[in-house]
């Protein structure tokens, strides 16, 4: 058994956020009984609600079965890992993207730094020193402008 947040999603609005033990074997979501008991009364004068359960990072939709209790399908721990990690980097979420932005901002002040360094040590300008004092600067203006882009509230 393992503690699980779920989210219940009625069509007038009103959404419950309560915590319910998850058997991971079978799937089955038990829920404690005043979570139980605001259901029902919801029930009573709303349609269908959205019923789902936060587990590893992944949002799963629970469904009722033919006896009337609430099961999860589980997917594969290590599918799920490799996924979940693939995905984090394809789709950030908004705090991953200002802590990549901050990242981005100090590679770019590490090139900018590094094209002043390149620039004042260097006594006989030629074509290597510009293309490499002009490629430090290009770099620290395009990671700049990345950076400022993933920090940026949306």
């Amino acid at each position: 058994m393992k503690l699980a947040n779920a989210k219940i999603q009625y069509p007038c609005g009103t959404i419950i956020i309560d915590r319910v033990s998850l058997d991971i074997r079978t799937g089955e979501v038990l829920l404690p009984p005043r979570l139980r008991n605001i259901m029902d009364e919801m029930d009573k004068s709303e349609t269908s609600s959205t019923f789902s359960v936060e587990y590893r990072g992944r949002v799963l939709a629970v469904a009722v079965d033919a006896t009337g209790r609430f099961r999860v399908e589980i997917p594969d721990v290590n599918t799920t890992t490799r996924l979940s990690d693939l995905r984090s980097i394809a789709f950030p979420s908004k705090d991953q993207r200002k802590q990549n932005g901050r990242f981005v901002h100090m590679l770019s002040a590490a090139s900018f730094v590094g094209a002043a360094l390149s620039a004042l040590s260097t006594s006989n300008w030629n074509a290597h020193a510009i293309a490499q004092t002009g490629s430090l600067t290009i770099s620290a203006l395009l990671l700049g402008a990345v950076g400022f882009y993933c920090i940026k509230e949306d």
